[in-house]
């Protein structure tokens, strides 16, 4: 037996070869533990500090985000030539197609031409009450036929006018001569009795005399009373004279005034006639120009509901539906009653577009525009909420997306931590537990 002496103490090689290999297996032990340890607390805190996203999935529609535009006419017409065919790409305000109006355009015609006669008889009637000499017609009339008509109307209306005043002159100036013969009649009377009445009264002492006769006398009295006779007459007779010659003069006036009352009330009918017919002209010159029917928006061309040149538009029909075009689509998807909680406006979302493969091509970053009110039913009887988001309408600068493509949508709800995620389970378990 080998001995070896270490410190003081005697122990045989075997023996302090097992302390050693023991040694070295416990402190392997404890670095596994150790390592082990570690990886379990770097895993925990790894779980509790990496976040990743919850994800609703859903299927949808690719929409228009603005609504499709149903292309209409006010009154219809007849179609006279169309211009685009369905799938045609539009542009705002293009003339899509052309009707034709015979109505309207008689009726605008004919509304033009009773303007101008209203026009040139406010012409006329402006000449009449200024006392023109001749009517000053608005430079734009070219109806020469309605120009002619009313200047012969204002000679015609001047001639009698000036006839029925002359007429009331010549009556006036016959009663101022009536008058004027009266006046000077009683006066040469009144003369007349003064002379008698002297002759009379020399007659009267020369009878009281007995120089003359009685019958003498009897004569000059009768003289006297036929002249106080004819003199009563003439005081008669002159404030009747009188009495006429102021209404002549009266009618005179009345018929000056009347004249010009009738004017200024045809003036006034005239203007509001005239008021009335340059709305109408507006108006029918407003309708002419829809003889053009233009684009509303830029879009495609869905649908045409009309297909024949010569075909009958009723007034208000739909003539052609345009998808619009825009920047912005919409995805209209179906979310299940139980992720509504999750699912609000301004929720972010990623559009996987299904004709596009999306591991090449990418998808859409989306936005929730708006969810229905309440749930809606399909024609299973399932029930869900319509949810509209908006995005993007290409992928990229070459690949468009067009209304009617199938999307897959997820939307993400929020970001939860991994060790939530493995935990979330047994919270669940413990909800559940020891219930029937």
């Amino acid at each position: 037996m080998v001995m070896t002496q270490s410190n003081g103490s005697m122990f045989p090689e075997g023996e302090r070869a097992a302390r050693r290999c023991d040694r070295i297996r416990s402190d392997a032990h404890r670095t596994l533990l150790l390592g082990l340890a570690a990886s379990l607390a770097a895993l925990a805190v790894w779980s509790a500090m990496t976040r990743i996203d919850a994800v609703t999935r859903s299927t949808g529609t690719v929409v228009p985000f603005n609504q499709n535009q149903i292309v209409q006419h006010l009154e219809g017409g007849i179609v006279s030539e169309i211009l685009v065919r369905e799938g045609d790409r539009v542009e705002q305000d293009q003339v899509l197609l052309r009707i034709r109006d015979t109505q309207s355009q008689t009726t605008l015609q004919q509304t033009l031409t009773q303007l101008s006669a209203k026009r040139a008889a406010q012409a006329r009637i402006e000449a009449e009450l200024s006392g023109a000499s001749e009517v000053s017609f608005p430079p734009d009339l070219e109806e020469s036929f309605i120009i002619a008509s009313e200047r012969d109307l204002f000679l015609q209306r001047k001639r009698d006018q000036s006839e029925q005043i002359n007429i009331l002159e010549d009556k006036i100036r016959q009663h101022e001569i009536a008058l004027a013969g009266l006046g000077a009649r009683r006066s040469n009377l009144q003369r007349e009795r003064e002379l008698t009445a002297q002759r009379t009264q020399s007659l009267q002492r020369l009878h009281d005399l007995g120089a003359v006769s009685r019958n003498e006398l009897l004569q000059g009295l009768t003289s006297l009373q036929q002249l106080d006779t004819k003199i009563e007459d003439l005081n008669h007779d002159i404030p009747q004279t009188q009495a006429a010659l102021s209404e002549a003069v009266r009618q005179r006036n009345g018929a000056v005034l009347k004249f010009r009352s009738d004017a200024y009330e045809e003036k006034t009918k005239v203007l509001v006639e005239i008021s009335q017919l340059r709305e109408a002209v507006s108006g029918l010159r407003d309708k002419e120009t829809r003889t053009e029917i233009r684009s509303p928006t830029a879009g495609i061309v869905n649908k045409r509901f009309v297909a024949t040149v010569g075909g009958v538009i009723a007034a208000g029909a739909p003539i052609l539906e345009i998808v619009p075009g825009s920047d912005t689509i919409a995805i209209e998807a179906q979310l299940s009653p139980q992720d509504r909680a999750e699912i609000w406006p301004g929720t972010k979302a990623v559009v996987k577009i299904t004709a596009y493969d999306y591991s090449v091509y990418g998808g859409l970053d989306a936005q929730v525009v708006d969810i229905s009110p309440d749930i809606i039913k399909d024609k299973d009887s399932q029930p869900y909420f319509r949810v509209r988001l908006k995005a993007a309408n290409r992928l990229g600068d070459t690949y468009p997306i067009v209304p009617g493509m199938m999307a897959n949508v997820d939307m993400l709800t929020r970001r939860h931590s991994v060790l939530q995620y493995l935990l979330t389970p047994l919270m669940n378990v413990k909800d559940m537990a020891f219930r029937r």
